[in-house]
């Protein structure tokens, strides 16, 4: 593909850059673009700040256009605009990087490709990294190439249509605008909705618009009309390039819900489609892991194992990710001691990260009694911080506050663990300080501290970050009344989160908010007081509501776990009767009734087994054992 060689008048690179009031960001993007040899066109679509003042004051060419609501429309007007060779597209909230200011001229002088895809390093507002993706930001300029749809532009179809390829380059540019207080600032779920919408209705054939509908609401917190938008994609066009990634979000959605059985459906789907498969398998994993199905975690683990290094939708720390979840299913399998040598290993190849140092000290608790266990991981990493700092969480979940902020003090460590502990010794201001340093990643545990203190205006700070709908169970919350069950799987999110810190208070707060008779509520929190490792408390809780499913489930699996295999039996296939029970309960319930000799029950439970979990491991080979016994009898039936 011929495009003129960079000259004087004629630059290799021109960026490009839509803008309106962009005065806090602007001059961050510009400023990073030094050392650049690089035209600068700025589009200018209605700014009443300094925005158009900072653009030229960094030498760019700035050009005004009214905006018409269409993001291709002022793409497309920029690239008009631009001389370069190439063009870079660039947002005020983004900056390139040192590596992409060094490579860039390289790649450029050597492609023939029509576009070239980079990657985007997505941090909150503290610059911790959240999600790296790929996206097509360098395009070859002279050859009509021009973007698409009026939000969630793309130009990958312009280029591949006219005859163009696409390739790959490690030219890092960072993103940071997806912020709770940047969203507020631009209006910008109204907005992109509101676009959304008429693209749909302008399309309404379009899975496209039926992808970003989702998506537009499930960040809103909408899940009960995003997850029908996803669903449309994936039942409706499962060929379309977005369908994985809407049965990604899906499964998380239905996840947060407790809607387990219809998770494993679309984590599943998912995991064999391109656009999508990375967190697919780490949303199969770590939902097969919490079923009972380390099985399946694994062979999630050896799929993640074996992507190359570079995967279109991949996610932030996969290789620390993937290294935890072999590790938690381990664990579950019962080989502890596995899990932990090879948590040591990964904690010396990735010193600060947390999920790491935190899984090691729950695997270390499973090996060892409680101080013991957290003195022995902290040897066994030679003292490394990380793991220090999540010995604070193993004390707050034993309720020794006083223990877990003396660990900080000393050391110097913060994390939400200690702000929890020192909440509850009264140090309320400098637990509120250690929180707001960790920015819109802490918002939660800002609002479930406030709310712990009745601190209102604490809580008030805090649902400026949270989802929109977050106020509404907010004002349940205060009002001592229940929520609306579309929002109950907010609840739910807050009330593990609560448990894990053990707040208390909290905790029964939240319980009152759940919809539901209250039998049902106590039912749940007793099967969430089980999942948080405490499954004598959740018994004596469980006791009141044994007729219901979750109680009949907690129940049964404390006497499992205590031999009683009778009383297990009973009520364990109880739970499994009641529908989407999971492979932990339907595993229980199977080996209760074979102990028990009820072994037309046992086959009874592995028929649910096969039909409510189909894609789980752990059943395979017990039900080929029942398929090969019935094809040997003469009067077998499909």
């Amino acid at each position: 593909m011929h495009t003129p060689a960079p000259t004087i008048d004629r630059p290799l690179l021109s960026v490009c850059m839509i803008v309106k009031n962009e005065e806090l960001n602007l001059g961050r993007a510009l400023a990073s673009l030094a050392g650049l040899d690089a035209e600068l066109v700025v589009v200018d679509t209605g700014s009443t700040d300094r925005t158009v003042e900072i653009a030229l004051e960094h030498g760019a060419r700035v050009v005004s256009f009214a905006w018409v609501d269409d993001f291709s429309a002022a793409r497309n007007f920029a690239f008009a605009h631009a001389r370069a060779a190439w063009m870079l597209v660039l947002d005020a909230d983004e900056a390139v990087t040192p590596a992409f200011i060094d490579g860039v001229a390289e790649v450029l002088e050597k492609s023939n490709a029509g576009g070239v895809r980079i990657p985007v390093r997505c941090v909150d507002d503290a610059g911790r990294l959240q999600q790296r993706v790929s996206s097509t930001r360098i395009v070859r300029n002279g050859h009509g190439y021009a973007y698409e749809n009026r939000i969630h532009e793309d130009v990958e179809g312009s280029i591949l249509r006219a005859g163009g390829t696409l390739e790959d380059a490690e030219l890092p540019i960072v993103h940071r605008g997806y912020t709770a207080a940047e969203n507020q600032r631009k209006g910008r779920f109204e907005r992109n909705l509101r676009l959304t919408m008429a693209a749909h209705e302008a399309s309404p054939a379009d899975p496209r618009h039926w992808h970003y509908l989702g998506l537009e609401l499930a960040i809103a917190g909408d899940y009960g009309r995003a997850a029908i938008w996803f669903e449309r994609v994936v039942t409706r066009s499962p060929e379309h390039v977005l369908a994985g990634w809407s049965a990604s979000q899906l499964a998380a959605i239905r996840v947060a819900e407790r809607a387990f059985g219809a998770a494993w459906d679309a984590a599943k789907f998912g995991t064999g489609v391109k656009l999508g498969r990375v967190p697919s398998l780490f949303l199969l994993g770590d939902l097969a892991v919490r079923d009972g199905d380390p099985e399946t975690a694994l062979g999630c683990v050896e799929q993640l194992e074996k992507l190359p290094s570079r995967v279109e939708g991949d996610v932030a720390r996969r290789v620390e990710a993937t290294l935890v979840l072999r590790a938690n299913a381990l664990a579950e399998l019962g080989s502890a001691r596995q899990a932990y040598d090879l948590l040591v290993r990964a904690v010396r190849r990735f010193p600060a990260d947390a999920a790491i140092a935190d899984a090691l000290v729950k695997v270390a608790e499973r090996i060892h009694p409680g101080p013991r266990a957290w003195a022995i991981a902290a040897k066994d990493t030679d003292g490394a911080p990380s793991v220090l700092a999540a010995t604070i969480g193993g004390l707050v979940r034993v309720r020794a506050w006083s223990a877990a902020a003396a660990i900080g003090d000393r050391h110097g460590l913060r994390n939400e663990h200690y702000s929890y502990a020192l909440a509850r010794l009264g140090r309320i201001v400098e637990a509120r300080e250690v929180l707001t340093s960790f920015g819109d990643s802490a918002a939660v545990h800002r609002f479930l501290v406030g709310l712990e203190r009745r601190d209102e205006k604490l809580v008030a700070d805090a649902l400026f970050f949270l989802p929109e709908r977050a106020a509404v169970v907010a004002e349940c919350l205060f009002g001592e009344r229940p929520a609306p069950r579309e929002l109950a799987w907010l609840l739910m999110d807050w009330l593990q989160i609560a448990l894990s810190h053990r707040a208390d208070a909290v905790v029964e707060d939240l319980v009152r908010s759940l919809p539901g008779r209250p039998s049902e509520r106590a039912a749940l929190h007793a099967l969430h007081v089980y999942e948080a490792g405490e499954p004598m408390s959740a018994l004596r809780i469980a006791l009141d509501c044994a007729t219901e499913p979750e109680g009949a489930e907690v129940i049964g699996l404390v006497a499992f776990e205590r031999g009683d295999f009778d009383a297990a039996a009973k009520l364990l296939l109880q739970r499994v009767r009641a529908g989407d029970a999971s492979v932990r309960v339907l595993r229980r319930t199977k080996e209760a009734l074979s102990k028990i000799g009820a072994k037309a029950l046992a086959g009874e439970v592995l028929a649910e087994a096969r039909a409510s979990r189909p894609h789980a491991r752990a059943f395979r080979e017990a039900v080929a054992r029942v398929d090969k016994h019935r094809a040997r009898l003469p009067y077998a039936t499909p």
